[in-house]
């Protein structure tokens, strides 16, 4: 029985005048023919697995990347883990994406914190983005107006408050000089005046150039049956003039 020394490194099959070695799965025979090499099977040209695969001893493991975890009805394919489905990291909206996921936060919010994961409250009041006062909130902010002046519809802008009577007195002193008297219908070309532009003045609704101060005004009928007058007024504080329009009273 040729088989009987063990000359193979695996399983010795016998034949008549002779013998033949064989290796288990995962081995292929060696050159001197009785020795089992194993076999690379993540070498080979088509690796096995989807993502990542590592040789053993006769056999192969797959793994996954990061994010990603092996397939129940195949461990050979990876698939995504959504990290938003349970026990999320985000303090706010979670958003998963192949292999990994991403914080955002809701309006009025933003991200912080070394993970990006936390949503920290914006203080719109910061950019000053209401004309008058500003009053920030949680997530939020609301623009508010001095006594005499109303919110405009855009929840920024103040308008004089209707209800009330009107003075137009400089807190640095003077008179203003009227020089030219408008209707309420020519408003829009008076918006594209470049020397109102060029003074910075908002002329959404009525509003007093900076350095002056508007008291409220009794207004009884409709704008457009009441005309504007641009006024001029030379401040001696500083060179040029300042503009504003305003609503005359009947």
């Amino acid at each position: 029985d040729y088989c009987r020394s063990n000359p193979c490194q695996g399983q010795c099959k016998p034949y008549p005048g002779g013998f033949q070695c064989l290796c288990a799965s995962g081995y292929i025979l060696a050159d001197d023919e009785r020795s089992c090499v194993d076999v690379n099977e993540c070498g080979a040209l088509q690796s096995p697995c989807e993502q990542i695969c590592v040789n053993t001893k006769g056999s192969f493991t797959c793994r996954c990347n990061l994010g990603y975890m092996p397939a129940e009805s195949d461990n050979q394919v990876c698939q995504d883990i959504d990290e938003c489905a349970r026990n999320t990291p985000c303090d706010q909206i979670c958003v998963n994406t192949h292999g990994s996921f991403h914080c955002s936060c809701q309006s009025g919010y933003q991200l912080e914190g070394v993970n990006s994961s936390s949503c920290l409250d914006i203080d719109e009041c910061q950019e000053e983005l209401c004309e008058h006062m500003c009053i920030n909130g949680v997530g939020s902010y609301r623009c508010s107006c001095r006594d005499g002046w109303i919110l405009a519809f855009n929840g920024i802008s103040c308008l004089l408050d209707p209800t009330s009577s009107i003075s137009s007195t400089s807190t640095q002193g003077g008179e203003w000089i009227p020089t030219d008297i408008h209707p309420a219908s020519e408003l829009p070309a008076l918006l594209t005046d470049p020397s109102l532009q060029a003074e910075g003045v908002n002329l959404e609704g009525v509003f007093a150039p900076q350095d002056y101060t508007l008291q409220p005004a009794v207004v009884s009928s409709p704008l457009e049956d009441k005309p504007l007058i641009r006024d001029e007024r030379i401040d001696k504080n500083s060179q040029g003039s300042k503009h504003f329009l305003y609503l005359i009273l009947g």
